[in-house]
């Protein structure tokens, strides 16, 4: 049954669409907790930590990563 491409593409589907409804919820509740005056304020900044690095804007890269990146390039010019 699951060789029919039609079959499997139909699953496929329906699973990423599973998958859409569960972060978009996900994404919601992070977005109420930033949101929560009451809620303490090391959990608004993880929520709102976890949103950025999700967002386009990508994660924050690390301190290690940036002084790699400077070795790198100076290495390049020199």
């Amino acid at each position: 049954m699951l060789a029919s491409g039609r079959i499997a593409r139909a699953i496929i589907g329906e699973i990423s669409a599973g998958f859409d409804v569960a972060a978009a919820a996900a994404f919601k509740t992070l977005l109420d907790v930033c949101n929560d005056s009451r809620a303490p304020a090391s959990a608004r900044v993880s929520a709102a930590q976890e949103i950025l690095s999700r967002s386009s804007l990508g994660p924050t890269p690390s301190r290690s990563s940036a002084v790699m990146a400077q070795v790198w390039i100076e290495g390049i010019i020199r």
